[in-house]
């Protein structure tokens, strides 16, 4: 376990283009829809900027759930870097 008090997990994903993003995130989305926990989906393409995620967040006909986050890589790094680390 990574963090102290709270649990999460991470799905990376490679998309080749924001079409495929938009994709990925839907069918991810359905997978993890009843997990206890915060799941980050986490877009490693560099091409594709937080202004187009943020801008496909906010058009959607259903709204992100509420246990998932969609980052990229330096909002991912942000986030990790303010998780308390679990110490053993």
């Amino acid at each position: 376990m990574y963090a102290k008090n709270y649990k999460f997990g991470v799905d990376v994903f490679y998309p080749n283009d924001l079409h495929s993003f938009v994709c990925c995130v839907n069918i991810k989305e359905k997978t993890y829809a009843n997990f206890d926990f915060d799941v980050i989906f986490l877009s490693l393409n560099p091409q594709i900027a937080r202004t187009q995620i943020d801008k496909f967040i906010l058009r959607r006909k259903n709204k992100v759930l509420i246990n998932s986050k969609i980052m990229d890589v330096n909002e991912f790094e942000n986030y990790i870097n303010n998780i308390i680390p679990h110490t053993t």
